[in-house]
């Protein structure tokens, strides 16, 4: 509503100018959650006669809008130095804990930051409420700041349920029904499918045919390097984790087994099984290089670890596959990266071991 408000050049608020004589009044618009966090919510006020005017974000039949043009007036220090008689129209924000089972009504004002007369697009922080709760909140049109100014609106429709809790980014959520759909077993495989793919490409790209080539499925895709620097270490650790629940043997006996094979996975002596059991090498690495990033020792020696488990079957021909020893050299040149521990840890003898045999298999 905003956006088209802005493409058609009207104003905002303007079919509230003489709601005041109406018997029946227009809704208010709802406001716009802002941010988040335990404890704290904020809104920002929807846009009104006078207010600053919103952005001009692209959409599918414009991707390169015109730039705003600045307006000191309204994007301006002199927008905090206007008197309270050029403001026209003012918004109050109302609210109430959810699940009670009413609307918000304007006698739902005792949150601190709710009740009070702002601005259009003025930033209201809701504060001293709950962690892990729901709110709900509502607004209201008013003329000027004085109380004893008239509404020029109803009160608006309830917004959904707020919680205040840190938002869970997009890729933290697929991780985690990705997660939740692999201990789930084969009743989890829609879900897997569906979370998986968005998740992986948003992580990984598809390499070039120069460095796809003759690499049998090991360097099929890499890292995106310019996402991959801007993601906080959590988020890389914890895209590692479930590569490596992923292509886990537990899981994999788990498959096997469920589809009557008791022995475990076959060896790869075909070519097609050989091609699958690389690309699952191939990622296996980038949980390694995110490992890596990250910072994540353990994680790191885990994807190692792994990736090695997968290769080892390869590594029983007579002959070794050359293909083999670029991923066995960038797992060894990942665990140089980490400094050695001041005192002997109980695992540093098996990473000592790993890394012994990773440069027998080297050199």
């Amino acid at each position: 509503r905003q956006q088209n408000l802005i493409r058609t050049k009207q104003q905002f608020g303007a079919e509230f100018k003489k709601a005041s004589k109406m018997q029946r009044k227009p809704r208010a618009h709802l406001p716009i959650v802002i941010g988040r966090a335990p404890g704290c919510i904020q809104l920002r006020a929807p846009p009104l006669l006078g207010s600053p005017t919103p952005p001009l974000l692209p959409f599918s039949g414009e991707l390169d809008p015109q730039p705003q043009a600045y307006d000191p007036k309204l994007h301006g220090k002199h927008l905090g130095f206007r008197s309270p008689a050029q403001t026209l129209m003012t918004c109050t924000i109302f609210g109430k804990t959810a699940g009670v089972g009413t609307s918000v009504s304007e006698l739902h004002k005792d949150l601190p930051g709710t009740g009070f007369r702002r601005a259009g697009c003025d930033l209201i922080e809701i504060t001293g409420l709950k962690p892990n709760m729901n709110y709900c909140f509502a607004s209201m049109y008013f003329e000027g700041f004085e109380a004893s100014r008239p509404s020029l609106s109803s009160v608006s429709d309830t917004c959904p349920p707020v919680g205040s809790y840190f938002p869970l980014p997009i890729m933290m959520l697929r991780m985690k029904i990705c997660k939740a759909a692999l201990l789930t077993g084969e009743n989890g495989e829609s879900a897997m499918t569906k979370a998986w793919a968005p998740l992986f490409n948003s992580f990984c790209e598809r390499s070039t045919p120069y460095e796809d080539f003759e690499s049998y499925g090991v360097r099929s895709y890499k890292l995106r390097l310019d996402v991959a620097d801007r993601l906080p270490p959590a988020v890389q650790s914890s895209f590692a984790e479930l590569i490596l629940l992923k292509h886990s043997p537990a899981l994999a006996l788990a498959k096997e087994r469920a589809k009557g094979n008791f022995v475990g996975p076959n060896f790869p002596s075909t070519k097609p099984a050989q091609f699958a059991l690389l690309q699952a090498v191939n990622e296996c690495l980038i949980a390694v290089d995110l490992a890596r990033r990250a910072g994540s020792a353990n994680t790191c020696r885990q994807a190692v670890s792994l990736t090695m488990e997968l290769l080892a079957r390869l590594l029983q021909y007579r002959t070794r596959p050359h293909i083999l020893f670029a991923p066995l050299t960038k797992c060894m040149s990942s665990l140089e990266a980490f400094v050695l521990p001041a005192r002997q840890l109980p695992w540093h003898s098996k990473a000592r071991t790993m890394a012994m045999s990773l440069l027998h298999q080297v050199t």
